[in-house]
C-alpha cells in the first residue's frame, strides 16, 4: 500500500475520530485507454472494531465515492467474500450491485 501511494492513480486515507486511528480506505485506479474507460476499486476498507456500526465506513465508501469521480472513474468497484455478511451490508447500502461470480478451488494449504 505505501509503495501504491506514490502512483498518481492512487487515493488513500487514514481515517481517525478523537485523534485514535479508527480505520482507512485505499482506492487505486486502473485506466484502459482503448475503451475509453477509467476503473476505481476500493482496494482495502477497515475499521477498526471500536469504530464499527457507527457510520465511519458508509463515510468511507463515501470519500471513495467522491473520489472515484473527481478522478474520472467511470465504475467504482469493492470485492469482498461471500461469508462477509457486513461488508456485503454496507455495499448494498451503498448502492453497489453484485455483478459476478467467481469460483475458487484450494490446491495447497498456506504455510503457516
Amino acid at each position: 500500500m505505501i509503495e501504491s501511494l506514490s502512483d498518481s492513480p492512487t487515493v488513500a486515507d487514514l481515517w481517525e475520530v478523537d485523534g485514535k486511528p479508527a480505520g482507512y480506505v485505499w482506492v487505486r485506479f486502473t485506466d484502459i485507454p482503448d475503451y475509453d474507460f477509467t476503473l476505481a476499486e476500493i482496494d482495502d476498507l477497515a475499521v477498526t472494531p471500536q469504530f464499527q456500526r457507527q457510520g465511519l465506513g458508509s463515510r468511507m465508501m463515501a470519500f471513495a465515492e467522491d473520489a472515484a469521480r473527481t478522478n474520472g472513474a467511470n465504475v467504482l468497484a469493492v470485492q469482498t467474500s461471500w461469508d462477509n455478511s457486513p461488508a456485503r451490508s454496507l455495499y448494498k447500502k451503498q448502492g453497489f450491485g453484485e455483478r459476478e461470480i467467481r469460483y475458487e478451488k484450494h490446491i495447497r494449504e498456506p504455510e503457516s
